[in-house]
């Protein structure tokens, strides 16, 4: 658990996938995880990313954007997200 919300050189998602070499990445999986103060829970970008599958995650206190993914087939579910200061999804 942070204490604060953590930057680094990615802007500070916990999950970082950069397809900058486009190659073929498919069936991306992130389940069960707890993403507590981060600039943003996940983030995804790049090309020929196929089948990403964001399932069962609780986002706290994330500052900027729970999910940011770009992607073709993108599945969000079951998902939570508790946030003092923003009730809205940033997707």
């Amino acid at each position: 658990y942070n204490t604060a919300v953590k930057n680094n050189w990615a802007g500070g998602p916990a999950i970082y996938i950069d397809n900058s070499k486009n190659w073929n990445f498919k069936n991306i999986a992130i389940y069960n995880n707890i993403f507590a103060r981060h600039n943003i829970g996940i983030h995804i970008k790049g090309n020929r990313i196929l089948n990403i599958d964001i399932k069962n995650n609780a986002f706290i206190n994330i500052k900027n954007a729970d999910v940011q993914a770009v992607g073709n087939i993108i599945t969000v579910q079951n998902n939570i997200k508790y946030s003092p200061e923003r009730a809205d999804w940033t997707l």
